[in-house]
């Protein structure tokens, strides 16, 4: 029988409909990836090769730096601070009792201050492990999102200041140190101080990290991560004690600030070994590797019963741990060219209707570099190519790895597959499940080279009054490009519903109703006001069950049980969040349960 005759029959077999599917499947696997995807490592390689010609290694043939006088650099650091405060004036008047951003992950964030706190001042709690949340088992938190810079920070203040202001000067003291680290860096590689101010605000200010200060305070922290990357430099050039030291420090700092920096800043360490070896022939560079594995080793080690515990419960756990996002939470090609949500045209129709089709939500696809920035580069490319070829190669190699395992354009996934399609399968890379993070890094290179752009604008020619006006227009335009306001915030409050609720002796639990994530988040943020365990709540990377996974919602005799067996006295609906996806029947409630207290935002029943 023929080659095509045994086609025909399998096609007969299993339906013509299903046939196509199957060959289409394996088209895409097995001829469309691997083809496209040559295809594409090929240009890359192309590209990268250029630039390893054309570029200077590590060394000092920069020049020293010139020094920066105090006056000056206290003057920087207001100007960041005043546009700071540009930023976020319209939640000045709130700072003390809502929450910079909308009702979501910040409301999980500030459950982390609250839970901090509470470890401090009660005996007998584990820092790792709650069930104050998903009562009665609890959870453990070896996963969850928290930023030990910023809780020994907010630990500190916590007898001065309040706890939602607390969190809202954590959100906004990122932009001003993020700025200064940067000017530092970008005026130690430019020795052009306007430059280096620029350069300083496009980096702090990006449009990722604004999006991120709306929700995520550990995501936000990015302010240690230019001065990681400047004394890696100079103790890379140098040998100086000092700067390996402010290295292992700046690196320990990103690393207490989220585990997605430790992640990203070993990936740095490891681009730049690389890079350096292929620059200087060799496979084995003493010196780079004794400083690397110092700077590394010292937080390594410091952090080594949590990360040890992070890897043995990442085999253990492997499905909940790995779980989603290395292919959804991405950079999409085109979402670079695109003002994102946050942006002043980002209610524009044509560019809401582009940013609907980029995968993730809105703030893991805010990666918008910026028109005029894209503008001044394209104009000076030829003048600081050179000069800031690195630079530029390590733009592109973190930006092919933010883009997630396959390249995303317009929201379609292309069969074009990427690094980062091979890194997710290696323990601990693994773990960071959302690639368009590693935009920080991209956006760090992003100000250099921007940076670079405007010191050849401003140094080449002759000065003239046009040439000025020019460079003037031209910065505007940066600050007005990157220029968002934010007015969302998060009121931090008890419904008077739970003042209904009657103490007891005996330790009990609350179910709130109705669920899903935004609500979970909520839920936590009152229970940092009432204090009382509840069956709902938000971990990330749930590794066990808990009496919400297996509750009964239909039959709500057999849920009464449950709850009555597992103390849990109270139920409370929250009529305001009931809708068409999270829908709960008041009705039947109120015939199986005994009506405590309503109001017209919220019904509380006892079960016992």
């Amino acid at each position: 029988m023929t080659h095509f005759n045994l086609i025909f029959e399998r096609e007969h077999k299993i339906g013509t409909e299903s046939y196509y599917r199957i060959t289409d499947v394996f088209f895409h696997k097995l001829l469309l990836i691997p083809l496209t995807t040559a295809i594409f490592y090929l240009l890359i390689l192309e590209i990268s090769s250029y630039f390893f010609k054309k570029s200077r290694i590590f060394s000092n043939q920069e020049g020293p730096a010139k020094r920066v006088s105090m006056r000056y650099f206290t003057a920087v650091g207001g100007l960041y601070l005043s546009i700071t405060a540009l930023f976020f004036y319209p939640t000045f008047p709130f700072l003390n009792n809502c929450l910079i951003g909308p009702p979501s992950d910040n409301m999980l964030q500030f459950w982390n201050i609250w839970w901090i706190n509470k470890v401090l001042t009660k005996p007998g709690l584990h820092f790792l492990f709650t069930n104050c949340i998903f009562y009665p088992e609890g959870g453990s938190l070896l996963y969850h999102p928290f930023s030990f810079y910023n809780l020994v920070l907010a630990a500190a203040m916590r007898p001065f200041l309040s706890p939602v202001l607390i969190y809202n000067l954590l959100i906004l003291h990122t932009f001003v140190l993020a700025g200064i680290g940067a000017f530092m860096l970008i005026h130690y590689l430019t020795k052009n101080s306007l430059a280096a101010v620029i350069g300083g605000f496009v980096f702090a200010f990006n449009p990722s990290h604004f999006a991120h200060s709306l929700y995520h305070l550990e995501i936000s922290s990015i302010q240690f991560l230019p001065f990681f990357v400047l004394f890696f430099i100079k103790t890379v050039r140098g040998n100086s004690k000092k700067d390996l030291f402010l290295c292992a420090f700046f690196f320990f700092l990103n690393a207490l600030c989220s585990w997605y920096y430790f992640v990203f800043s070993v990936s740095f360490i490891i681009l730049a070994y690389a890079y350096l070896a292929v620059k200087r022939k060799r496979v084995i560079l003493n010196d780079v590797l004794f400083k690397s594995l110092v700077t590394v080793g010292a937080t390594s080690l410091i952090l080594m019963p949590w990360l040890f515990r992070m890897f043995i419960y990442g085999f253990r756990f492997f499905e909940e741990v790995q779980f989603l996002g290395h292919n959804t939470y991405v950079a999409d090609m085109v979402a670079l060219f695109v003002p994102d949500r946050y942006h002043w045209l980002g209610r524009v129709k044509i560019i809401e209707a582009i940013n609907a089709l980029f995968t993730g939500n809105d703030t893991e696809k805010t990666v918008y570099l910026g028109i005029i920035n894209i503008f001044i580069v394209s104009l000076a490319f030829k003048n600081i190519f050179r000069w800031a070829t690195k630079y530029f190669l390590g733009f592109l190699v973190f930006l092919v790895f933010s883009m997630g395992a396959f390249l995303h354009i317009f929201g379609w996934i292309s069969p074009i597959l990427l690094p980062y399609g091979l890194i997710r399968l290696i323990p601990g890379f693994s773990f960071a499940r959302a690639p368009s993070r590693l935009i920080v890094y991209v956006y760090l290179f992003w100000a250099i080279i921007v940076a670079f752009a405007l010191k050849a604008m401003l140094e080449t020619g002759k000065s003239n009054i046009r040439k000025k006006f020019f460079s003037a227009a031209v910065i505007i335009c940066i600050f007005l490009d990157y220029c968002r306001v934010d007015n969302l915030k998060t009121r931090v409050y008890l419904p008077p519903c739970y003042y209904q609720l009657k103490k007891s002796p005996d330790s009990f639990g609350i179910l709130d109703l109705p669920g899903g994530f935004d609500e979970n988040c909520r839920y936590v943020m009152y229970q940092t006001l009432h204090g009382i365990p509840i069956v709902q709540g938000f971990i990330a990377r749930k590794l066990t069950p808990s009496l919400i996974d297996y509750l009964e919602l239909g039959n709500l005799a057999k849920q009464k049980d449950q709850l009555m067996r597992n103390n849990v006295k109270y139920i409370i609906i929250h009529k305001k969040l009931i809708s068409s996806a999270r829908p709960v029947d008041i009705d039947r409630y109120k015939k199986t349960y005994r009506l405590e207290y309503e109001d017209a935002h919220n019904i509380v029943f006892q079960v016992y």
